[in-house]
């Protein structure tokens, strides 16, 4: 599609006048998480069309094809997370935060959307407390029966007319994403709560930053009408009368938690210089996002049709939002792949919205064998393997998050949806099957040519700096990170690395730091010339008061390499948690190797 355009549309959540639309998916199942009870009724359910705008404004991005009409919340619908055990560890850990930071013992409960009420029973039995669920989707279960007395399930939408319902807390968990405009839960659940001025409201939703940044496209789904950021979702909170006190990404970024209470004023949200920064960052990736995403596409035509050229039996694992959407973007039949595997006993025996395939439970899979299987969210794929490994089956597993990393890009689709001052450095992708630019080409020109440049105004070295600087930019926004970083050993202090060029870490430069070869990220890389990867940075040793004190999260780095020796370290980082793979760094070391030896030559 083409490059995004303004729409005159609203802002449901700033009121900002013109949305952009930026990204289209036509003829979408509109329910992944309706139960299907055969293979006709599947690949007949109704479709819709999602067409993304983003607001340049507060970050928000919204489907503008969206009609709430088309969608069926029954008893049918199911996307319940609570028979992983990972996600269980994970929400007992949630509730147990929540309660005891609340102090929820003895007190009301009640959880808007509240699903199949695995949560909302959950903390009702940490905090021995009185609950309401309200869903039109709940199911009764046999095991709810024992807190019949305490837990209430009501099945219907929450709205105003359940007023008369109040609790200490109020949560609600990944609902608001299915509704357009945030204001239509939030202003009733304001009114509903009046001078209860106590009342802790906690609201957990998908992040938009981990969807639009680390590509995870197979998270765009019909229902999710609505796509927040933390700082569009505290904007919607903020004008409709709440007070923030707490926001957070959790489950490897995948969400974001948020916290807060009732306000007796409408706030006027005033972001923070960071937080504008997000939005611009966004605002960079949402250029970018569409031809992302076709690569992405590709990437995965790609590898299926090697598969099957292999003859190699493959099965889906994970029949939510991810899976259908999976399969019906790479229009996937049951030709091609027979069935998805899901740990739900409610959905097993259904089928896959739109494409049809069978949901089955894992051990079918003792019969069937396998040869590969695709692991739809890699957060799963520990216990994943476990299961299978308990089977006696040995697959291949590919985890869905990383295989783009592993194909050629087409160069061309990229640059037209760049700004043109980048756009300018791209066009040499393909031939490193990794998204590389001629930008490194240009620097090895530089070394080749230096008396070609000496006739020019520039000095050959303010020239290499400005080169490395559009080679940063071209990196950052692909590989949607924070900072960028060239560190190289100092000329006169010979066991010390100095930084020469860098985006995001500007004050190393200012300041003069030096980091000493065999201590802290960067000096460890340097002395043992291999590449490394950290999740949590708080868990190793940092040297550099600037990288300490930036709130940098999570880095990834190699050594700059030069006739076999290292002669420096290229590093990226990230302000958000994030789990850098072995291909992150294969394309840094594609980059850093042509760098090292740019460098070398001044």
């Amino acid at each position: 599609m083409p490059k995004s355009r303004a729409l005159r549309k609203t802002c449901p959540v700033c009121t900002f006048s013109n949305l952009e639309l930026f990204f289209e998916m036509l003829e979408v199942p509109v329910g992944c998480s309706l139960l299907w009870p055969n293979q006709q009724a599947a690949q007949s359910c109704p479709r819709g069309d999602i067409k993304l705008a983003f607001c340049p404004s507060c970050g928000f991005i919204t489907n503008v094809s969206f009609d709430p009409a088309r969608l069926n919340y029954s008893q049918d619908y199911d996307n319940s997370l609570h028979y992983s055990p990972k996600f269980q560890e994970y929400a007992q850990s949630l509730g147990t935060r929540l309660v005891e930071r609340h102090k929820l013992y003895d007190k009301d409960i009640i959880e808007i959307g509240c699903g199949k009420g695995d949560f909302l029973i959950s903390l009702c039995k940490l905090a021995n407390s009185r609950g309401v669920g309200f869903d039109p989707s709940y199911v009764v279960q046999p095991e709810h029966r024992q807190l019949a007395g305490r837990v209430q399930f009501i099945q219907d939408f929450y709205s105003e007319g359940y007023a008369s319902y109040q609790g200490n807390l109020i949560c609600c968990r990944h609902t608001l994403e299915h509704i357009s405009n945030p204001a239509d839960l939030l202003k009733p659940l304001r009114l509903a709560i009046g001078d209860r001025l106590g009342t802790v409201v906690f609201f957990e939703v998908p992040n938009a930053l981990y969807t639009f940044q680390k590509l995870a496209v197979w998270d765009i789904i019909y229902e999710h009408c609505s796509y927040f950021t933390p700082v569009s979702l505290a904007h919607a909170f903020s004008v409709n009368e709440f007070r923030v006190c707490n926001i957070s990404e959790e489950f490897a970024g995948q969400f974001i938690c948020f916290e807060a209470l009732p306000s007796e004023v409408r706030i006027e949200m005033r972001r923070s210089e960071r937080q504008s920064e997000a939005v611009q960052q966004l605002a960079n990736d949402i250029n970018l996002f569409t031809a992302r995403f076709h690569n992405k596409v590709e990437s995965w035509n790609n590898r299926l049709e090697q598969i099957k050229r292999q003859g190699q039996k493959t099965v889906i694992w994970g029949a939510g939002a991810k899976g259908v959407s999976f399969l019906n973007l790479l229009k996937l039949q049951p030709s091609t792949i027979e069935y998805v595997v899901d740990i739900n006993p409610r959905k097993q025996g259904t089928y896959v919205a739109g494409t049809g395939q069978e949901i089955i439970p894992p051990q079918v899979l003792l019969n069937y064998q396998p040869e590969v299987v695709i692991i739809m969210n890699s957060i799963y794929e520990d216990e994943i393997r476990q299961f299978v490994d308990s089977l006696g089956l040995a697959p291949e597993f590919i985890s869905e998050d990383i295989s783009s990393d592993s194909v050629k890009v087409d160069m061309s689709v990229l640059v037209n949806h760049l700004p043109l001052t980048i756009s300018k450095t791209l066009t040499d992708l393909e031939k490193i099957a990794q998204m590389v630019h001629d930008k490194v080409q240009e620097l090895a020109n530089l070394t080749h040519h230096p008396l070609e440049i000496l006739a020019g105004c520039l000095p050959t070295h303010l020239l290499l700096e400005k080169q490395l600087h559009q080679l940063f930019e071209c990196i950052r926004q692909f590989m949607a990170v924070d900072t960028v970083t060239i560190l190289q050993k100092s000329k006169k202090y010979k066991q010390e690395l100095v930084v020469q060029v860098t985006i995001g870490l500007e004050e190393e430069v200012t300041q003069g730091i030096r980091i000493p070869i065999g201590q802290g990220f960067a000096g460890c890389i340097a002395d043992r010339c291999e590449p490394l990867l950290v999740d949590d940075l708080s868990t190793v040793e940092i040297v550099s008061p600037v990288l300490r004190d930036s709130g940098i999260r999570s880095m990834a780095g190699v050594p700059l390499l030069a006739q076999g020796k290292a002669v420096g370290v290229f590093h990226v980082g990230t302000y958000r948690p994030r789990q850098f793979t072995r291909n992150d760094s294969q394309l840094l070391q594609l980059v850093a190797n042509r760098v090292g030896l740019s460098l070398l030559e001044f």
